[in-house]
């Protein structure tokens, strides 16, 4: 028998993040550009050695070569970020219809992801993922304002797939609930891999270097499944002081 483990594929991609010592606890998405799918996970990290609660994760078949063929791109675009940009941002100003369809379908997934852990988020962060501001509700929220947002994979380095995933935001209207703006970037690889040239890495390695780290080293997950969405808080209803049976008089 070979003595291995199995490790999900949404934890091996946010193990770098969660291993490197420069990560700081709070609330965070990665999205995986693929050739075959767009992976994503939203996650509560609360600091080295602590588990780190997958919030929402979902996969579509929504990757840079899947996304070529619904446009029908040269096949050299399924292999090149660069040229797909071209040739997919060219269909956007033309107003494509099969463009129009599958930025809606990735803003499905996105806001999938963003709001489920949104929902989750009540009862289930600590104040360091929680930044609250004086008359507005809990906001997941980052030290600084924004959703850190990590992208990996090959594609990620499509300004197209970028512009996608941020359109979200604004395309449901998520400021509404409570959710700030995104900030997108590339997921930065651990201290050993600081040598990798940037066009490679964290992009292509990420899920093969959480893949490869022992399993007494490895931190505790909960997947989604595990954490329940909080009940929703209970109305209050205002009370005046006023007894029908004291004051019919007026009332009737």
């Amino acid at each position: 028998p070979i003595d291995c483990h199995a490790v999900p594929e949404i934890a091996a991609a946010i193990y770098p993040f969660a291993m490197s010592r420069d990560s700081t606890p709070g609330v965070y998405a990665h999205f995986d550009v693929g050739g075959g799918t767009l992976d994503g996970v939203s996650f509560n990290f609360r600091g080295s050695g602590e588990k780190i609660s997958c919030l929402a994760a979902e996969v579509k078949q929504l990757g840079i070569a899947i996304a070529s063929e619904r446009l029908g791109l040269c096949y050299d675009s399924a292999r090149n970020p660069y040229k797909f940009d071209d040739e997919a941002m060219r269909l956007d100003h033309a107003n494509c219809k099969n463009s129009i369809d599958l930025k809606r379908d990735i803003n499905k997934l996105v806001g999938y992801v963003v709001m489920n852990a949104r929902k989750k988020i009540v009862g289930h962060f600590d104040k360091q993922a929680i930044h609250q501001r004086p008359g507005v509700r809990d906001n997941l929220l980052h030290p600084d304002d924004q959703l850190q947002i990590f992208l990996g994979g090959g594609g990620s380095l499509s300004r197209w797939y970028r512009t996608a995933i941020e359109a979200t935001h604004e395309r449901f209207n998520q400021h509404s609930a409570g959710v700030p703006p995104y900030n997108l970037r590339p997921l930065s690889p651990p201290s050993d891999l600081r040598g990798v040239p940037e066009d490679e890495a964290p992009f292509r390695h990420a899920i093969s270097y959480g893949l490869s780290i022992p399993e007494g080293e490895l931190a505790g997950i909960k997947f989604p499944t595990e954490i329940g969405t909080p009940p929703p808080r209970p109305v209050r209803k205002p009370n005046f002081g006023v007894v029908y049976e004291n004051s019919k008089d007026v009332f009737d």
